[in-house]
């Protein structure tokens, strides 16, 4: 049998968005995403999307790695 890895369409929604609200209101997220805002609302929306884009990465990275735990 072939040992498939998860990746973040696997995760049921419900479930996907408990770990997505909790993500949102650790402090250091909500830091990065009114950084992110700030540097959108002075015009700089390269950095904007690139720093939004990481934290897309670092969700997901969480979010597969509770999911791998729970398979444990």
């Amino acid at each position: 049998m072939e040992n498939k890895r998860l990746n973040i369409n696997d995760i049921p929604y419900k479930l996907k968005s408990v770990i997505r609200e909790r993500f949102e209101s650790d402090p250091r997220v909500r830091l990065e995403r009114v950084k992110a805002q700030e540097l959108c609302n002075r015009g700089n929306l390269d950095e904007a999307l690139m720093m939004n884009k990481k934290m897309e990465e670092v969700f997901c990275q969480v979010a597969l790695s509770y999911m791998e735990e729970a398979e444990k």
